[in-house]
This record gives C-alpha cells, sequence and structure tokens, in this order.
C-alpha cells in the first residue's frame, strides 16, 4: 500500500479487520506522515525512525529503528512479552481467588459468627507481599532464548491463537484455587489441635498460621512459574518473605 492516500491505507486496514474472518490482529507499520491513519486504524501500530519526521514514532504503540528489528519485535520481544502478561494476569486471578475462598470457608468454620479469618493488617498487606514475585516474573521470564525464538517462528502462534488466556484458562486457574484452598486451610485445620494442647491454639495464631501456609504456598507457585531463574526472581521471593517476618 504504497501508492495510495493516507486514507485509502487506513481503509486497507479497516477493510481487513472488519471483512476478514475469523477477525485478526491487524498490524500497520510506517516511517512517514502518510502513514498515521494507516497506524491508527490499526490494532497494533510501529513507526519507524525514517527522513520524513517523527510523525509515524509519535502515533505508533512501538517505534524501531529499522524495519529489520520488527522480526525481533513480534518473535522475540512481543511473543515474551505475551506470555509474561497472561501469566501475571492468572496468577494475580488465582491468589486473590485462594485467598477469598479461605476467608469463605472460614464463615462456615466459625459458625457464620462475623470473625474475621486474618487479622487487618495482615489482610491488607497480603497483595504487597506477594505482588514482588510475580512482578519480577512478569518483567524477566523468558519461556525460551532469544535464539530459539527466532529460528522457530511457529512458536509464535501462541499468542495469534490465545492460548495462554482464555476462558478455558480461566476456568482452570478457578478449579486450581479451590484445590489450593483447601488444602492449605486444611494443614492448618488438622494441625490446630494440637497447636491448642500446647497453648498457642488461639484464633490470633490460627490465623497467622493459615496466612502463613498461604504467602507460602505462593511463592512456592510463581518459583513453579518461572521458566528462568535469576537474580531478580530470586531475590523478590526472597524479599517476600523478609518483609513478612520483620
Amino acid at each position: 500500500a504504497c501508492r495510495v492516500s493516507p486514507l485509502q491505507k487506513a481503509q486497507m486496514v479497516r477493510m481487513v479487520r472488519q471483512g476478514v474472518k475469523p477477525t485478526p490482529v491487524t498490524l500497520s507499520i510506517g516511517d512517514g506522515a502518510n502513514d498515521v491513519p494507516m497506524i491508527q486504524e490499526a490494532q497494533v501500530g510501529v513507526g519507524i525512525a525514517g527522513r520524513e519526521g517523527r510523525q509515524a514514532m509519535n502515533n505508533s504503540d512501538f517505534s524501531i529503528g529499522q524495519f529489520q528489528y520488527l522480526q525481533r519485535l513480534l518473535f522475540v520481544h512481543g511473543r515474551w512479552n505475551y506470555r509474561r502478561v497472561c501469566k501475571f494476569t492468572l496468577f494475580t486471578f488465582w491468589r486473590n481467588a485462594v485467598q477469598v475462598l479461605m476467608i469463605w470457608y472460614y464463615t462456615f468454620i466459625s459458625g457464620f459468627s462475623g470473625t474475621s479469618l486474618f487479622e487487618d493488617w495482615i489482610r491488607l498487606s497480603f497483595n504487597f507481599l506477594c505482588s514482588f514475585p510475580i512482578m519480577a516474573t512478569g518483567v524477566f521470564d523468558q519461556d525460551v532464548s532469544e535464539s530459539t525464538a527466532l529460528e522457530h517462528p511457529e512458536l509464535y502462534i501462541f499468542g495469534r491463537q490465545g492460548r495462554d488466556l482464555n476462558a478455558s484458562k480461566i476456568g482452570q486457574a478457578l478449579l486450581s484455587a479451590f484445590t489450593h484452598s483447601i488444602v492449605l486451610e486444611g494443614i492448618t485445620l488438622f494441625a490446630f489441635p494440637s497447636m491448642d494442647l500446647k497453648g498457642v491454639g488461639d484464633y490470633y495464631a490460627f490465623g497467622t498460621a493459615v496466612y502463613s501456609c498461604l504467602l507460602v504456598g505462593m511463592n512456592y507457585r510463581v518459583a513453579f512459574l518461572n521458566h528462568t531463574h535469576n537474580k531478580y526472581t530470586v531475590g523478590s521471593i526472597f524479599l517476600s518473605f523478609v518483609m513478612y517476618i520483620f
């Protein structure tokens, strides 16, 4: 679409978005002001630094120095970030589902007395303490190396087909949350009589023990979600425990 007007370029992108089935995800790339409408019409716009100014770059979602960098943008960084964001999103949903389900179970255990399972400061600090490990995963995790991603472009199909984040994945995460919440709270509940015999089985001790199991379970899950372990991912898990203890 080089020898057409800017409006026609945008119309061509719109035609592909609305007329092709199944509905595709469109990407437009350009280096000049006449490419701006096309870039804005596409779901993903890429601007190239060219001799015609910076209009294309200023109106794009991503900017690259040369056209040859598009391959790495899509097959390497684009793929990595897609899988990282999906992993981060699913874990955040799963993490909060586990906590809410454990609180819900406790309403039955306490006979609907209205007693909270966790102290307020513990409950409010949960997302803060558990955010560091998954944030490190969302930034630094790499399921395959850069060279492997470039040598096997068929791996890009995970993002094109939405395999990592869909209704099925959300359903699996919810079922996993039910399982983990039952196991984590059940372990503490069965251990509670022994704690009571030793004089440490009061309400606060039970809530703190459940929370400790919950925090260990969250970090354990993040550790196994990582494909690559480095000083940032390992350090973030260690930091989460240190902040909880102190």
